[in-house]
């Protein structure tokens, strides 16, 4: 698991940048740190050098952030919805005048919670659920917004709840296909994994890495979508806007090539 500490203020960062150096290499293996502080002396808004640090960062795989006290930190939660784990920092005093045992303690809190989540929730291959596109697979009535259910922090009880809820997904709308399993929506579409990995979004004919719920995606992961019998059908995209087809290529994000 590798997280990173986003947007300390630089004042406060080099008190206790010793300390918290020797904890981030006491760290058990599987567990990996990196600071990513601010250019600020005081508590910053998150501005574009830290977004723009914070990015770097998730193309080196640390997908599981911590955000310092920021009015507008959900800028980074919007930014990495469904894709990275994002959470605000919690401590007893100002950011200001933490100490390192404070930091840490919340800090140790917050890996123990992300593991959990890890091994529960985090998909471990493409054929995982939270792999489906919100804006076009469409889930039984009770289990609508199933992705946002798996988003959870803090509350083991919900890490729980989110497993029970993809036992669901799975027992809804998992279903053989003549090549294996696919997933059939409520619409009767076929969400079926495209071996091919042709569809390459713009990210990755740059060369960048894509992430959902902390797994990396395969380069040109899509799924094929079509109906049993072949028929048209209407589809949503990321944006929102509908289309009429008999095939789609859809990638995880709802991105839709007909």
């Amino acid at each position: 698991m590798r997280m990173q500490l986003v947007g300390f203020p630089l004042r406060t960062y080099r008190r206790i940048r010793d300390q918290l150096d020797a904890w981030a290499e006491s760290l058990r293996p599987d567990v990996d740190f990196r600071p990513a502080p601010s250019l600020r002396e005081t508590p910053p808004f998150l501005n574009e050098s830290v977004i723009n640090l914070a990015k770097a960062n998730v193309q080196d795989g640390y997908v599981h952030l911590v955000v310092a006290v920021s009015r507008d930190w959900k800028r980074l939660r919007d930014l990495f919805t469904l894709d990275c784990r994002v959470i605000l920092l919690r401590a007893p005093t100002q950011i200001e005048d933490i100490t390192w045992e404070e930091l840490r303690q919340s800090l140790e809190m917050y890996i123990d919670y992300e593991k959990r989540w890890w091994e529960a929730v985090c998909p471990k291959d493409v054929r995982h659920a939270l792999l489906l596109p919100p804006p076009s697979f469409k889930p039984e009535r009770h289990l609508r917004g199933f992705w946002h259910v798996c988003d959870v922090y803090r509350d083991v009880a919900l890490i729980e709840r989110a497993q029970q809820m993809l036992k669901d997904v799975a027992g809804c709308h998992r279903r053989k296909a003549a090549a294996g399993q696919c997933w059939i929506d409520i619409g009767g579409r076929r969400f079926k994994n495209d071996p091919s990995h042709h569809g390459l979004t713009i990210e990755e004919r740059a060369g960048g890495r894509r992430f959902r719920f902390c797994m990396e995606v395969p380069v040109g992961f899509h799924y094929d979508v079509d109906r049993d019998a072949g028929d048209e059908f209407w589809i949503y995209d990321l944006s929102g806007n509908r289309h009429r087809t008999r095939h789609a290529n859809v990638d995880p994000w709802g991105m839709v090539r007909i």
